[in-house]
């Protein structure tokens, strides 16, 4: 019979005190500083039952999407053996299909150890990544997270395309027809750490400009930066396109583009 109740964000959970004091830890700390009922705030209810079925049967189902969750919970209840399984698992599943999954969950616990062990992977396998089904289902946060850092070893055209194929998922996600406006809207802060500045001036105006994803007003500026980066604008023509009107549709600026190179 059990003889304990642990509530976990408002859901009683049962249990038997001479077991789960067994593990000792934080765990034994709470039953013996606590007669009655035990509230747990911080752990959903879900990896509460996975620590239990851990302290009962010495095994327990960990999955990519409750790994760092467990983990987390293993730190609290200081399971030291759970926590290691956890680590482990981590470890040697990592692969293409669940980067994603990872990265969203490190994140979200700051796991600054993680956090870098999945950023090692991104820079080992961005190729692969970004053209893999898991990179269009990585959320908003990782996309910004994997856009602003050094941790990616493609050029930043590539990138931005495959940042464009995950915005269109995303927008299919959310029920939004596939336009320019929904894109930009989906991709957010994205295209803010994209490096367009970086990508060479005939590639941005053969497979960037022509997608009218970025805003009107960072068109003028980021085809003057390219352009000025390169040398490329001729000398008696030295316009700025920052000035261009930003009402004008794309195509009318990249027609003044061909006029000045």
């Amino acid at each position: 019979m059990t003889d304990v109740t642990f509530l976990v964000q408002g859901n009683a959970i049962k249990g038997h005190r001479i077991v789960v004091m067994s593990y000792g830890g934080m765990l034994q700390e709470l039953l013996e500083a606590n007669a009655g009922q035990i509230e747990i705030e911080d752990i959903t209810p879900q990896t509460f039952k996975t620590v239990l079925e851990y302290v009962y049967k010495d095994v327990c189902d960990i999955s990519p999407l409750n790994v760092f969750e467990l983990m987390y919970a293993s730190k609290v209840f200081g399971l030291t053996d759970l926590e290691r399984e956890c680590a482990n698992y981590i470890q040697e599943s990592l692969n293409l299909s669940n980067i994603g999954a990872y990265y969203t969950q490190a994140l979200l616990f700051d796991s600054t150890e993680y956090i870098e062990v999945c950023q090692a992977y991104f820079k080992t396998n961005t190729l692969e990544f970004i053209a893999s089904t898991g990179f269009l289902e990585v959320s908003n946060e990782v996309l910004v997270t994997l856009c602003s850092s050094e941790s990616v070893s493609c050029s930043p055209l590539q990138l931005f395309l495959a940042c464009v194929e995950w915005a269109k998922s995303e927008c299919k996600r959310q029920k939004r027809q596939v336009t320019p406006e929904n894109l930009r809207t989906v991709l957010g802060q994205v295209l803010t750490k994209l490096r367009f500045q970086a990508i060479p001036w005939t590639d941005l105006l053969e497979s960037v400009l022509p997608l009218e994803i970025l805003p009107f007003e960072d068109v003028g500026r980021i085809i003057t930066e390219v352009l000025k980066k390169e040398n490329v604008l001729k000398k008696e023509k030295r316009t700025e396109f920052s000035d261009v009107d930003i009402r004008s549709p794309v195509k009318v600026i990249i027609m003044i583009l061909h006029e000045h190179v």
